[in-house]
């Protein structure tokens, strides 16, 4: 990330060694229970059972977010995301990677996957340039997926893990969502974004493989750095490589 930031607008080399993106996934928090995003995961997966976990590229191909997303390949400003080259970036969200991993899908589909993520961004206590995510993908027909129910299962998990704090949801535009809103809890009189979720439009869900008129579909993203900080008291997401529970 340094390299490219210091490259004055010039791509990395297109043949950018896996062993590289491999490095740059290191450490997988996610799978060290012992630390406090690992452990955060771990609690998260008990209370979604009955997902199938998967893994998803580091690498995405601008072509197949476009399939995902329309027009529009990515939904972040352009400088925020690292690019290898003008056809490829490293996955600044888990959302695109799970859609395109679970594209022709049965359904009902439940899948699900953990992750880091890069973004071109100025690090501080609640950003930085990777983090973790949880990202869940459920598809079904129209009359068994009823997304009010759903939104207070999310914010039951997040009363649970996140006891006492004072939470707001407020609906918010992502690109491939008919509707989409954030979760975010009072930290010291600061709204801090924890989760976001939303129904997925048509053309995603004909994107899956199913009919739109008959099925739908939900996504929910969930920030594990912000959530393990604020669940084992941490004041700066930073810390938290280093930490064990």
């Amino acid at each position: 990330m340094s390299e490219q930031q210091n490259a004055k607008g010039e791509l990395l080399p297109a043949n950018l060694p896996a062993q590289i993106v491999e490095l740059l996934a290191r450490p997988k928090l996610v799978e060290l229970p012992e630390n406090p995003v690992g452990k955060i995961a771990d609690l998260l997966k008990a209370r979604y059972p009955g997902y199938r976990w998967i893994d998803v590229p580091e690498i995405v191909r601008v072509d197949e977010a476009r399939a995902v997303l329309g027009t529009d390949s990515y939904h972040l400003p352009r400088e925020h995301i690292h690019f290898i080259d003008s056809e490829r970036f490293l996955r600044y969200d888990t959302t695109v990677p799970l859609l395109i991993a679970a594209r022709n899908g049965a359904s009902p589909m439940r899948v699900a996957t953990t992750g880091q993520v890069y973004r071109n961004q100025t690090p501080g206590p609640t950003h930085d340039q990777s983090f973790h995510q949880l990202e869940l993908l459920l598809m079904d027909t129209r009359d068994k997926l009823d997304p009010w129910p759903f939104m207070g299962q999310t914010l039951h998990v997040v009363s649970d893990l996140l006891p006492g704090r004072n939470t707001m949801i407020e609906p918010v535009t992502f690109p491939g969502c008919a509707r989409a809103w954030e979760i975010a809890v009072d930290v010291h009189g600061n709204w801090v974004v924890v989760l976001s979720w939303g129904i997925y439009a048509d053309a995603v869900v004909q994107y899956l493989g199913c009919d739109p008129k008959s099925h739908s579909a939900f996504g929910l993203g969930f920030g594990l750095e912000r959530m393990a900080a604020l669940h084992f008291g941490y004041d700066d997401i930073r810390k938290l490589a280093a930490a064990r529970v």
